[in-house]
């Protein structure tokens, strides 16, 4: 063991989604419940990016508890960014992202911390799962939309070069020693957090997996349709791909990572373009379904080579 009652935050960014941050915070109180009180002491943080303060109320009166704090400025980065501060004046030797529409299963938060505890690491990022509500268009499981099947494979304990913060714990000695903050300037497009990921490993923070700290990411109704599934998958790829390529240090790597992404992009847009009107013609949905995934992820990272992303968290009133 490192040492007795450190302080561990589980951070909750958060916008006008009440019912889901409310059962949510419900099952983090059962999460800090199983933690060794002896080794941990367990506190929960809500940063509300939501500059009228909409989960105020919510917050305060039901979850007394829970340290909640606003952040007036749109923005992903802005909002993490404002979480590392607050877990930090807490006193927290580490910080725990979890997203207000998810849900950890029993033993989540346990296990990160027992990973933790075990790997000589900076970060520990766990497994995610999604759950729709309702029945989902079979096209969208045809097509692995919300398939991770670049985690498949990996045991605990094993090492990865960036991660995304929906199921991320930071040891915030090692960020603040780095000096990382998440890139604000991201805000509305994603990638944030594989930039500052990125960094972590440059900086010879190690991440490590958790195959046990379990996440449902539900997916609701409005989320679970083609359009926002295709976006999805074009701004995830966009702002993964302009996030390594801006990590890249020097201009020869930076040259050679755009080349990389510019043959892997149109190799997928061409290849998905294929199998888009194979599909089409033949009626098989699998082959369009994924196709039209294979075209998003290209066009994706053709974008993110340029430097830009699309900005899928853009709001009306940023």
């Amino acid at each position: 063991m490192r040492s007795n009652e450190r302080s561990v935050v589980v951070g909750v960014l958060t916008y006008r989604r009440l019912e889901m941050l409310s059962t949510l915070l419900r099952m983090l109180e059962e999460q800090s419940e199983a933690v060794d009180q002896t080794i941990w002491t367990v506190s929960t943080l809500v940063v509300d990016n939501d500059a009228d303060g909409s989960a105020r109320d919510l917050v305060t009166s039901r979850y007394p508890s829970v340290h909640y704090e606003v952040e007036p400025v749109p923005g992903i980065a802005r909002a993490r960014n404002r979480a590392l501060d607050a877990a930090a004046d807490l006193g927290a030797q580490v910080l725990v992202f979890i997203d207000d529409d998810e849900e950890p299963e029993p033993g989540w938060l346990t296990s990160l911390l027992a990973t933790y505890e075990h790997c000589d690491c900076a970060a520990v990022v766990g497994r995610v799962v999604s759950r729709f509500e309702g029945a989902p268009d079979p096209w969208l499981i045809e097509g692995g939309f919300f398939r991770r099947a670049h985690r498949l494979g990996l045991r605990t304990g094993d090492t990865v070069a960036s991660a995304a913060t929906n199921n991320l714990l930071l040891d915030l000695a090692i960020v603040g020693d780095l000096g990382l903050r998440f890139e604000e300037t991201l805000g509305a497009a994603g990638g944030e957090d594989t930039r500052f990921t990125l960094q972590l490993t440059a900086g010879h923070g190690r991440i490590v997996w958790c195959e046990e700290a379990v996440v449902v990411d539900v997916v609701t109704p409005e989320r679970a349709t083609r359009k926002v599934a295709v976006r999805r998958v074009f701004s995830a790829a966009s702002g993964s791909i302009a996030a390594i390529v801006a990590s890249q240090e020097t201009p020869r790597a930076r040259a050679r990572s755009i080349a990389r992404f510019t043959a892997t992009g149109l190799g997928r847009v061409g290849i998905g373009a294929v199998q888009t009107v194979a599909g089409t013609v033949a009626r098989r949905q699998r082959w369009q379904a994924r196709g039209v995934g294979r075209m998003a992820r290209g066009a994706g990272a053709l974008l993110g080579i340029t430097g830009r992303s699309y900005a899928e968290y853009r709001r009306q009133d940023a």
